[in-house]
């Protein structure tokens, strides 16, 4: 996953919405850059992100590890910046969150899981009966 795919994912994840007004006055919805901005990071994503334990960040020769604790698992990443570790680790909380609480995230569309076992699989459409 390229770089401005993650940050349109978060946006929407997120449900940012920071408008600006364009040349001609419309109003525009932009997508900000998280992998590259940490300050948008904290200011957007991380105050949204449940029942949050910790973030830890780490230099490692020439690259950043990003930890965060959380009630579902301990999410991990490694990038180049700070921002894009925390974006991916986010990322990562993210597909941790919908586990959790039995969704699954399926291309743009997510539906509950219909298995009582715990396993993530899709839930099976019913067939329709036709009353004549």
């Amino acid at each position: 996953m390229d770089t401005d795919e993650l940050n349109r994912k978060l946006t929407k994840e997120f449900d940012v919405k920071e408008s600006f007004m364009d040349e001609d006055g419309c109003g525009q919805r932009r997508v900000i850059q998280f992998t590259r901005c940490l300050d948008s990071c904290f200011k957007y994503l991380v105050p949204k992100i449940l029942d949050l334990g910790a973030i830890e960040f780490e230099v490692a020769s020439s690259s950043w590890n990003v930890t965060l604790w959380h009630k579902y698992a301990t999410e991990e990443a490694r990038a180049e910046t700070p921002s894009l570790a925390l974006c991916l680790a986010i990322k990562k909380w993210v597909e941790a969150k919908y586990r959790w609480e039995g969704i699954i995230n399926i291309g743009e569309e997510r539906r509950v899981a219909a298995n009582s076992s715990g396993t993530s699989q899709p839930a099976t459409p019913t067939k329709k009966k036709c009353i004549k």
